[in-house]
């Protein structure tokens, strides 16, 4: 279990307690915010993108096979209506055209958010 989660799970866990014990209502709101905040951080942690949210200009985590290391890439064009569709991607060391009937099967990316996708939300995502 990776810092962030073990942070989103002992602060629900306080919080429930608190939540309990507490009935003033100006911390009540207080809770309220940090249930919010704890929602907020959990819409960050990395997922696996549909082929059709991956986007221009946006940024990913890359994972192919066993060509590519996992890496912080940028989505620079997504071609569509040519005889193969491809997508193309750029990193510190160069770029990669990838092709789309292919994404889930060889390929595929995660949300970029704050954080790389740990070993452990790889392994237990499954490719198509």
């Amino acid at each position: 279990m990776n810092d962030r989660v073990k942070m989103i799970k002992g602060l629900e866990e306080a919080l429930v307690v608190i939540g309990k014990h507490v009935k003033d209502r100006f911390i009540g709101n207080s809770i309220w915010a940090l249930f919010e905040a704890i929602k907020l951080l959990k819409a960050q942690e990395p997922r696996v993108m549909t082929l059709e949210g991956i986007g221009d200009g946006d940024c990913y985590w890359l994972e192919a096979d066993e060509e590519i290391v996992i890496r912080p890439v940028i989505c620079i064009r997504k071609e569509d209506g040519a005889q193969k569709n491809y997508i193309s991607f750029t990193w510190q060391f160069g770029t990669i055209s990838l092709e789309a009937a292919e994404y889930g099967k060889r390929w595929r990316c995660w949300s970029a958010r704050l954080a790389r996708p740990t070993d452990e939300q790889r392994e237990a995502t499954p490719w198509d």
